[in-house]
């Protein structure tokens, strides 16, 4: 199984596209339900805050992490949306 974050985005849309058109199992975590390319498991969750990401982590064997802050208020919400969003993943995968 391949995790994608950031699948909601222009560029993970496309990897996501790609990758099940190639048959491989793709999951992503998403902050909102939407549409998805068919064959997508879709996992409610957010980085930032790690609601979610040790069910969308469970059974991956690959992650690509796309998904993160482009822009924010304070530095503090680039810091959640960017480095804790990151680490969240990390250990989530980690177990």
């Amino acid at each position: 199984m391949i995790l994608v974050t950031g699948g909601s985005g222009f560029i993970g849309r496309h990897v996501m596209e790609r990758l099940a058109a190639a048959g491989e199992p793709v999951r992503a975590l998403v902050r909102r339900k939407g549409d998805f390319p068919s064959g997508v498991e879709t996992v409610l969750g957010d980085l930032a805050t790690n609601s979610g990401v040790s069910d969308a982590a469970r059974g991956v064997s690959t992650v690509i992490h796309i998904a993160g802050a482009t822009r924010a208020l304070r530095p503090d919400d680039y810091y959640a949306g960017n480095v804790r969003a990151a680490e969240n993943i990390a250990r989530a995968v980690a177990g």
